[in-house]
């Protein structure tokens, strides 16, 4: 029974392992762009340089440095220019980019010392619905940090859950394992004992730290792209 207890033993912790530190991050710590979604109101369709193109109205927090912009559709991408307010002569901003579900997808880091009050364009994807400018220095004032790309608090608490979960599940794989692999004829007795507790609350600890160190080093890393 000593081999076939540690057999499960072994193979209870290898595929706990294998879902906590591979599968489950793969599919629940998903990183994304953490940015709200744009309030600037569309004001006009209309054509710039013979293309079709949107006027967009900046919101009440970018008026002050960039008064509108628009989007010009130009079949392969899209393109963005600024009208910028008087006085402002240089804007790094991020451009956030939506596609048509409301998700973003792609941030593009813009750094320009404007000339007159138009900037220049920017390309942007085909496949781009709408964007959310983020102003993150105007002038020589800085105004915002720039978008970050990481893991959601909620994404992390579900993690955590269903780490909590299969730990709990785990204990009692190891538990039975356990008793089989050390129990011998006081298997039922290892199980309910004060020794089999110890053992196997270590066992369950250990495994469960080992999860937790999963979820944070993955989502730093995640964080970090």
């Amino acid at each position: 029974m000593l081999g076939l207890g540690l057999g499960i033993l072994l193979c209870s912790v290898v595929l706990y392992l294998v879902l906590v530190a591979m599968v489950l991050p793969r599919f629940v710590l998903k990183a994304s762009y953490r940015i709200k979604k744009p309030t600037d109101r569309g004001v006009k369709r209309c054509t710039f340089e013979g293309k079709p193109c949107i006027v967009y109205s900046s919101s009440k927090e970018n008026k002050p440095y960039i008064k509108q912009y628009i989007l010009l559709d130009e079949g392969e991408h899209k393109l963005l220019k600024c009208k910028t307010a008087p006085g402002v002569d240089y804007l790094d901003y991020d451009i956030v980019v939506f596609d048509r579900y409301n998700k973003p997808f792609e941030v593009i880091n813009v750094k320009e010392d404007v000339l007159g009050d138009v900037t220049k364009s920017t390309n942007l994807p085909s496949d781009t619905s709408y964007v959310r400018l983020v102003i993150r220095q105007a002038n020589k004032v800085k105004l915002k940090k720039p978008a970050t790309f990481g893991v959601s608090g909620g994404s992390i608490f579900g993690f955590s859950l269903l780490v909590l979960v299969l730990t709990a599940l785990e204990a009692f794989a190891v538990r039975a394992a356990c008793a089989l692999a050390f129990g011998d004829v006081y298997r039922e007795s290892f199980i309910s004992s004060r020794l089999g507790f110890l053992v196997i609350g270590a066992v369950a600890l250990a495994v469960g730290f080992l999860g937790a160190v999963s979820v944070a080093l993955t989502a730093a890393k995640r964080g970090r792209k």
